[in-house]
């Protein structure tokens, strides 16, 4: 609970430092007047790329379980809806409602969302490289925060994040080519460990194995890479009504990767609950400091693209918990029925 309550805090305190040089009444004006139009065509393209993320969780699944798209959704929807939580826990919560509804090994199935966050981060610190070594200037300086080489900052983190990723992915691809040698690694780490606790690691070993198994196919490898930038490229376009709905004076492609990029890093960098206040100051920081855009028209964009992503990730989740009747209502079904037994059993052996 305290970690909670501390993420709020960052988040209000994210928030109020980026909007404080704007009125809450002149975002509220310049939010009024963006038309349904724009809001509905925005959220609707939002919702179309959530397809391709389903159909590469179903290629990462192919090694151990083939999943039908439709099976995937409730996983999905409830455990983007439980990152409300502070460090991400939805991601472990996607893996647990797959282990327990498709009967797939739990370290296996968060092997795949390890692998989908790779695929994820690999291609947002491509596009942040690529943005801020050779798309933007290199005098690149913010009118707000002038003394901040804003450029330098984020070329250094893409620098570093790719570097580590290439490590990642590395390790990736021999967990699955080398099994056999990582089995023989757990073993002679393990010769001091009780037969049960090596087993259950050697068991673990060849789940996470089997999770990270599409990257040893090539095909797989491509429907993969080819899944992930339609995903991105199609939730980098989603932004582009509100371009003209705020009346942004840079409407391009780059701009729109700046938007995506830097609201990617805030909210990794501060993962705050529901991703409150990081959300939309990543997008005010870049198009206010990188853009040059208007205070108000960024504040409002940053506002409102926060408050769309929020109504789709907890509108699907919600509406999942509610068709399927998930894993919260059945939990709580077999506590109290497990309970009930308790406390009749007590009873017969007391009389």
């Amino acid at each position: 609970m305290g970690r909670w309550i501390l993420g709020v805090l960052v988040g209000i305190g994210a928030g109020y430092y980026t909007l404080r040089s704007v009125s809450v009444g002149d975002v509220t004006d310049s939010l009024s007047e963006v038309s349904l139009l724009h809001i509905a065509g925005t959220f609707l393209v939002m919702c179309s790329a959530y397809y391709f993320r389903l159909h590469r969780w179903k290629i990462l699944l192919y090694p151990m379980k083939q999943v039908p798209l439709s099976g995937l959704i409730s996983p999905l929807a409830i455990g983007l809806m439980g990152n409300i939580l502070p460090g991400r826990t939805g991601e472990l919560l996607k893996g647990f409602l797959l282990s327990r509804k498709h009967n797939v090994p739990f370290t296996g199935g968060m092997a795949t969302v390890v692998a989908e966050r790779l695929c994820d981060l690999t291609v947002i610190l491509l596009l942040c490289f690529w943005v801020f070594r050779f798309a933007l200037p290199a005098d690149l300086v913010s009118d707000v925060y002038p003394e901040l080489p804003l450029r330098d900052v984020l070329l250094r983190f893409s620098e570093f994040g790719l570097a580590a990723a290439v490590i990642l992915v590395l390790l990736v691809v021999l967990s699955t080519t080398q099994r056999a040698a990582s089995l023989r690694i757990v073993n002679s780490l393990g010769r001091f460990l009780p037969t049960r606790w090596v087993d259950i690691t050697n068991d673990a070993v060849g789940h996470v194995a089997e999770g990270f198994g599409a990257f040893a196919k090539p095909r797989d490898v491509l429907l993969i890479v080819m899944d992930s930038l339609l995903l991105w490229g199609i939730t980098i376009v989603s932004f582009a009504p509100l371009y003209w709905a705020f009346d942004l004076q840079e409407k391009t492609l780059v701009s729109l990767i700046v938007v995506r990029v830097m609201i990617s890093v805030f909210i990794t960098v501060l993962p705050t609950p529901a991703f409150l206040g990081s959300f939309s100051a990543g997008a005010i920081v870049a198009l206010r400091d990188v853009m040059g855009e208007g205070v108000v028209a960024a504040a409002g964009f940053g506002v409102l693209v926060w408050a769309l992503n929020t109504l789709l990730v907890f509108g699907a989740g919600l509406l999942m918990v509610i068709l399927e009747g998930s894993p919260f209502r059945d939990l709580w079904w077999r506590s109290t029925q497990s309970e009930a037994s308790r406390q009749s059993t007590t009873g017969e052996m007391a009389e």
